[in-house]
């Protein structure tokens, strides 16, 4: 997996075409490439997109809005 910036790698973008046909239009960043093919469209993805495109289990260690008791502070 890599994540790359359109302002910082842009030239990433240009060996895309999908993705670089995509940028015409309004709202479509962030954008969720996979083995070429476009899968998510205008929002990062969750840990359960993830797993459904990777076929691994994923597991979400961020801390939950309400986390007194854990490490994760």
């Amino acid at each position: 997996m890599a994540r790359y910036n359109l302002k910082n790698q842009p030239e990433i973008f240009q060996n895309y075409p999908q993705v670089t046909q995509m940028l015409g239009k309004k709202d479509v960043l962030p954008l969720t490439l996979v083995d070429g093919e476009i899968t998510l469209i205008g929002d990062y993805p969750t840990v359960e997109d993830l797993t459904e495109i990777t076929g691994l289990s994923f597991q979400n260690l961020g801390c939950e809005e309400d986390c007194q008791d854990c490490s994760c502070q």
